[in-house]
């Protein structure tokens, strides 16, 4: 199975523990704007621990400190919840990571996760976080304190989270990856569609994590081209486990394996 709707998936079960970096962000959309005024940013360990932070949702702290995280940012400074220690830990780790990943798949699998859906099924008891829209960054050491976290492409939405809504939910939003909205627009976007789901709630929190999706596009490949595909004799003979070659003796039989 091509598309990997488990809950192994970090772009639906966002593992926020460890091998990650919790940005400290007041207001999503200030953070946004702040983005655009440089491509690279140093990444440094906040001065004082936050006491009322959370890993969502985030506190009271956070919200007074808005003006100095918007000075500091505008001087192409972010910081990070992780202490010194944590944030050299955790960001090594991801280097490591995502070098393995290129050196592998030839794709760069760390990304800036913005916005996140709060999600369960009725049945179960724990909440799961998954990222909403996510920009594809790199990081490098640096001499002194703290990495540096250079920015990617354009922000893109989670679509691995969109397919998982319409099949496991019924919620199909599913087009707005085609409509190149700006990330308040997503995150609007998902309030909206997700406000009739008991215990749902998207928060604002900003992650750096490693997330894979290859096996979603080798699936949006196949979903997007299956008509093209099954002209293709072999391939037609694959999807319905039917030989259909008229050469063949065994023309039309079911060609089961037992």
């Amino acid at each position: 199975r091509l598309l990997d709707l488990s809950l192994k998936n970090n772009l639906l079960n966002f593992r926020y523990r460890h091998d990650c970096l919790h940005i400290v962000s007041a207001d999503l959309p200030s953070f946004v704007h702040g983005l655009d005024g440089a491509e690279k940013f140093t990444v440094l360990p906040v001065a004082e621990p936050i006491k009322d932070a959370t890993f969502f949702g985030g506190s009271a702290g956070v919200r007074a400190l808005k003006e100095l995280i918007d000075i500091e940012m505008s001087s192409g400074i972010v910081r990070a919840y992780e202490g010194s220690s944590s944030l050299s830990e955790n960001s090594s780790s991801l280097i490591r990571k995502a070098r393995t990943a290129e050196e592998e798949v030839g794709a760069n699998t760390l990304c800036l996760a913005l916005g996140f859906l709060k999600w369960k099924h009725d049945d179960e008891k724990d909440f799961k976080y998954a990222p909403i829209a996510l920009l594809p960054v790199t990081l490098r050491r640096n001499k002194q304190q703290g990495v540096t976290l250079t920015k990617g492409e354009d922000f893109t939405v989670n679509t691995t989270l969109l397919e998982f809504l319409k099949q496991e939910f019924g919620i199909d939003i599913r087009g707005m990856e085609d409509k190149a909205l700006s990330v308040p627009e997503m995150i609007a976007l998902f309030r909206a569609k997700s406000a009739d789901m008991k215990g749902w709630e998207v928060t604002e929190d900003i992650y750096v994590a490693q997330f894979t999706f290859t096996r979603y596009a080798m699936w949006s490949d196949v979903k997007n081209n299956i008509s093209r595909y099954k002209n293709n004799p072999l391939i037609s003979t694959l999807l319905s486990n039917t030989n259909n070659n008229s050469d063949n003796d065994l023309a039309g039989e079911k060609e089961d394996i037992y």
